[in-house]
C-alpha cells in the first residue's frame, strides 16, 4: 500500500509525458508537470522520516530476523544515496530546494502520526520472500524515477513566490532546515526503543544532529553573503522553534501511547462488512 502513492506519481508523470507528445504546442508545460511528479517520487521514497520510503523501511525492519536487517538496511541506504547523489550532481536545480522544504514540512506533519519502529513491531510480520520483493520494487521504482527525472526540464518556473519571501528565501530555508533537524532528532530518540543495541550510537547521532549539523545551514548562508546578524537571528529563532517542536512532539507521543495502551483489543475485521458499508 505504501508503494501505491509513489507508483501513482510515476504514472501521472508518464501521463503528462504522453500528453506532451500529443499536444506539442504546450509540450514544455506538460514536461514540467511530469518532472514535478518525478521529483515527488524521488523525495517520497527517501528511507527517512515519515514519508513512504521511511515507512516501507520500518515495515521491512520489523519483519526481518536481526541477522538479515543489516543487509536490507545497507542495500536501501546505499542505493538511495547513490541514486540521489547522481541526480543532484547531474541536475542541482532550484526545484530541488523547493521540494526539500516541502519534504521537511510533510515529514514534520507525518511525524505526529504512526512513524515509530515500535508501532510496526506490533503488526503482523511479512515473510522474508515478501520483504525481498518489496525491497526490489522499492529500489526499482526509486532508480527508474531518478533517471527519468534527469530527462525533464526544471519545473521551478511553475512556482510563483511572493517578492518578500523571495528576498528572504535563504533565511527561510535555514529556519526550516534547522527545525527539520530537530524533528528528525526527535524521531531518532524513539528509534532506540526498537534498537536497544545501538542506543548509545543513536544518542550520539542525536547530539551531532542538533549541535553540529544544524550549524551547516549557517555556514552555507555565509557563503551566500547573507549578513551575519540575519544568520544568527534566524538560527536562534529556529533553534527555539525546533526545541519547542521536539518537546511538543514527545509530549504528544506520550499521550498517544498512553491512550493506545488503555484501548481494548479490537475485534477481528469483517472485510465484507467494510466493503458493503463503503459501497
Amino acid at each position: 500500500m505504501l508503494l501505491l502513492g509513489p507508483t501513482g506519481s510515476l504514472l501521472v508523470a508518464v501521463f503528462w509525458w504522453i500528453l506532451s507528445l500529443i499536444d506539442p504546442q504546450n509540450a514544455s508545460t506538460y514536461r514540467m508537470l511530469a518532472g514535478f511528479n518525478l521529483t515527488l517520487v524521488l523525495f517520497n521514497m527517501i528511507a527517512l522520516g515519515g514519508l513512504d520510503g521511511g515507512r516501507i523501511y520500518l515495515s521491512m525492519m520489523a519483519s526481518l530476523r536481526e541477522q538479515h536487517e543489516k543487509y536490507v538496511a545497507f542495500s536501501m541506504i546505499f542505493v538511495s544515496v547513490l541514486v540521489l547523489g547522481y541526480a543532484f550532481m547531474r541536475s542541482f536545480r532550484f526545484e530541488l530546494i523547493i521540494f526539500f522544504l516541502l519534504w521537511m514540512i510533510i515529514g514534520f506533519i507525518k511525524t505526529m502520526g504512526k512513524d515509530n519502529p515500535t508501532d510496526y513491531l506490533r503488526e503482523p510480520a511479512m515473510q522474508t520472500r515478501g520483504v525481498l520483493i518489496i525491497m526490489f520494487l522499492y529500489l526499482t521504482l526509486f532508480t527508474v524515477s531518478s533517471f527519468l527525472y534527469l530527462n525533464f526540464p526544471d519545473w521551478s518556473p511553475l512556482v510563483v513566490i511572493d517578492p518578500f519571501v523571495l528576498s528572504h528565501l535563504p533565511e527561510i530555508l535555514m529556519f526550516l532546515v534547522v527545525v527539520g533537524i530537530y524533528v528528525l532528532a526527535t524521531d531518532m530518540t524513539h528509534w532506540k526503543l526498537a534498537h536497544l543495541k545501538y542506543k548509545t550510537c543513536i544518542e550520539f547521532l542525536v547530539v551531532v544532529l542538533i549541535i553540529g549539523v544544524s550549524l551547516i545551514p549557517a555556514i552555507v548562508l555565509v557563503e551566500w553573503y547573507v549578513p551575519i546578524s540575519a544568520i544568527w537571528v534566524t538560527y536562534v529563532i529556529a533553534s527555539i522553534a525546533g526545541s519547542l517542536s521536539m518537546r511538543g512532539i514527545m509530549a504528544w507521543k506520550k499521550i498517544r501511547d498512553d491512550l493506545l495502551s488503555k484501548q481494548p483489543t479490537e475485534p477481528p475485521l469483517d472485510v465484507f462488512a467494510v466493503v458493503g458499508d463503503t459501497a
